[in-house]
């Protein structure tokens, strides 16, 4: 969604787009793990978050809707808490 999407809209670079390419399988991992020890859970959703949500974020656009920018900038503590949509 972030580099190849519907509405041709990038809105991270293209090397920003290959390294959330190759920390996917890292993700995977952690994600493994934690399915098996919820210790691991809090390490995997931060290094995950910052690594996949992290780059489109900081684009300013809606999470919800790629073509628009948010009004009300998501951080990760408003979606991690909230989880809803802010850019409304």
């Amino acid at each position: 969604m972030a580099y190849k999407n519907t509405y041709n809209v990038k809105s991270i670079s293209w090397l920003s787009y290959r390294k959330m390419l190759l920390e996917v399988p890292g993700c995977v991992q952690q994600i493994n793990a934690c399915q098996n020890d919820t210790a691991a859970c809090s390490a995997a959703q931060t290094s995950c978050n910052n690594e996949m949500i992290g780059p489109y974020e900081e684009s300013g656009l809606n999470p919800y809707d790629v073509r628009i920018k948010c009004e009300v900038p998501v951080t990760k503590y408003s979606t991690m808490l909230l989880n809803i949509a802010l850019c409304y």
